[in-house]
This record gives structure tokens, C-alpha cells and sequence, in this order.
């Protein structure tokens, strides 16, 4: 049973990316799943992490969390845009979120040492498409050409 670990700051596009592999796994169906947790099957695992996660905003122990997953996908998005997002969809002030980033940045950077990670960019994945997940789904041994529908969610920012 693959298990796999999604972590990326708020708005990272870390719920689409674990939506997107909890189907290509067969876990789930991506249109009907939002994706802000985890789901566990014979088939597999996938757990979506947040950082940081809930309201209020609380940052995990990531110590207690990487080893119970063979491996970790690190999503990244561009960190103004991501900071940018957090200020309007979570009503941060721009302190709370530039100090909440540079705590999960310091996560991230941990969890590149600390377990088998891969690392996804969410703008080269709304640039690439399936090609560039495909080589997510080639690193995690998942066999399927699910590709959700792209929709930048930058442009809303850049506009």
C-alpha cells in the first residue's frame, strides 16, 4: 500500500494535487472529494497537509507525521501569490502571512531532509499539464493519465 504525504503552505494548491493523486490512485473521485484531509483504502493512502493548518492557525509536528508515509510531495506556488491568497481567502494580515511562510518554509525545507520528497510546482504544472504530472505519477509508481481540469488560479491575482 502506497502512502503518500501532500504538504504545501496555505494555498499552495496543495488540496487540487491531493485530489488529483487520491484519484489517479483510485481512491477517490476527484469531482466529488474536497480533498482537505486524508483518505485511506486497501489501495493506498493519501493525506493532505496545510501549512499551517486550521483555524486558528496551528503548525504540525512534523516529527510524529513523516514516518508514517513511504513518501512526500512538497507543492510549491509562487510565494507572492501564495501570500497574496492567504491575506484575501483567510483575511491574514501581511505580518501574520509573511511570518507563517517563513515557518513553512523552514517545514518544507525539513521534510526535503528528513523523507523521500518530490518536489511539484504548481506554475509548471498549469504551464506543462499531464506531461509534467506524469512524472510525479512515474516517481510514486501511480499507472494513470488522470489529469484534472487546469484552471490558473494565478491569473485572479495578476490581473
Amino acid at each position: 500500500m502506497k502512502r503518500v504525504l501532500v504538504i504545501g503552505t496555505e494555498s499552495s494548491g496543495s488540496t487540487m494535487l491531493t485530489r488529483t493523486l487520491a484519484h489517479a490512485m483510485g481512491l477517490m473521485d476527484y469531482d466529488t472529494w474536497t480533498g482537505h484531509t486524508g483518505i485511506k483504502k486497501k489501495e493506498g493512502e493519501v493525506y493532505h497537509l496545510s501549512l499551517p493548518t486550521g483555524t486558528p492557525s496551528k503548525f504540525p509536528n512534523l516529527r510524529e507525521i513523516l514516518p508514517n508515509y513511504d513518501k512526500a510531495v512538497i507543492i510549491v506556488r509562487d510565494n507572492t501569490i501564495s501570500r497574496i491568497s492567504k491575506q484575501r481567502r483567510w483575511n491574514k494580515d501581511i505580518i501574520q502571512a509573511h511570518e507563517e511562510n517563513l515557518t513553512a518554509r523552514s517545514m518544507l525545507v525539513y521534510t526535503m531532509v528528513k523523507a523521500d520528497s518530490y518536489i511539484f510546482s504548481y506554475e509548471t504544472f498549469m504551464f506543462l499539464g499531464y506531461p509534467y504530472l506524469r512524472l510525479l505519477y512515474k516517481w510514486l509508481g501511480i499507472k494513470s493519465d488522470y489529469c484534472p481540469k487546469i484552471e490558473d488560479g494565478n491569473i485572479k491575482y495578476l490581473t
